[in-house]
């Protein structure tokens, strides 16, 4: 990865660098060392102290590059330490479910809680799960969800949509606001815990 290789070789170095020298350490292109030193600037863990005209590169004739030089900062180790750390695809996603297999029926608000997942997010998965039938909401107004179709402990594969991919119907529309209309589970529905209550899942 570029960036991680400059900072790498930015790091390696004490005091002042430049553009020229990260290059020739990373042995990268130097338009690209130059966008990843950009950026770095931006988000404010590097700091450019001055620009002067440097040789042309391989010393070949010419116009001089103008060479930019710049110190680093302390926060930029911990930029490279958030890059290291392993990143779990669908972490949230995950975890609202295993939420949702326990507790059977449940509020928004109480899968927000037991999750520790954004209202945006556990909305936007409820819809998807409504969608594909695993779900359905009941009452109006703070009504209550229910695990109508388990599949088991493995989160099912929703298909990732946007609100152009996928418009959003009226009925959706007062689903995502905890306002849509609904009736009683039907019988035989898999809701056979107490409301608010967590259950055993399936194994």
């Amino acid at each position: 990865m570029i960036l991680e290789s400059v900072i790498r070789a930015v790091l390696a170095r004490k005091g002042i660098f430049t553009l020229e020298t990260i290059t020739r350490a990373t042995s990268l292109d130097r338009r690209d060392v130059s966008h990843a030193l950009g950026r770095l600037e931006r988000e404010g863990h590097i700091v450019r102290t001055r620009e002067s005209g440097g040789a042309a590169e391989d010393g070949a004739p010419g116009r001089p590059r103008l060479n930019v030089h710049f110190v680093r900062k302390a926060s930029l180790r911990g930029r490279l330490e958030a890059m290291e750390k392993p990143m779990l695809e669908n972490v949230g996603r995950d975890s609202m479910w295993r939420a949702i297999r326990q507790l059977r029926r449940f509020t928004t608000h109480e899968l927000c809680t037991v999750t520790d997942c954004t209202y945006a997010n556990v909305k936007f998965f409820l819809r998807l799960l409504t969608r594909d039938g695993y779900v359905r909401y009941y009452g109006r107004k703070n009504g209550t969800w229910a695990l109508v179709k388990d599949p088991g402990p493995r989160r099912p594969a929703t298909a990732k949509t946007s609100t152009k991919d996928q418009p959003r119907t009226t009925k959706e529309a007062r689903i995502d606001d905890g306002t849509g209309g609904g009736q009683e589970p039907p019988e035989g529905a898999d809701t056979d815990v107490r409301a608010g209550r967590p259950g055993e899942g399936r194994a």
